[in-house]
């Protein structure tokens, strides 16, 4: 599904039985890929994110996919635009 003004990024934290994270670093990319296609430059609302993303693989996905060109960090939130290349 395509951007529009506002997506969500993919929740990582389910886990099974045993505790273990059942969202890979591949199920992120694949996701992210998709959210990202035709896009040349996107925003991170990085909030609370041990709640949806502990493994900080959305923020590592972006990382490695593009550029930081602005971020601005705040109590529980940080805010970073990524050119993606």
């Amino acid at each position: 599904m395509p951007l529009e003004p506002l997506a969500e990024a993919p929740y990582t934290n389910f886990r099974d039985a045993e505790g273990r994270f059942t969202t890979t670093p591949e199920d992120v990319d694949g996701q992210l890929r998709v959210l990202t296609q035709g896009y040349q430059q996107v925003w991170l609302v990085y909030s609370e994110a041990t709640l949806w993303d502990e493994r900080e693989l959305v923020r590592s996905w972006l990382d490695a996919a593009g550029d930081r060109v602005y971020e601005q960090h705040f109590l529980i939130v940080s805010l970073i635009c990524y050119r993606l290349g």
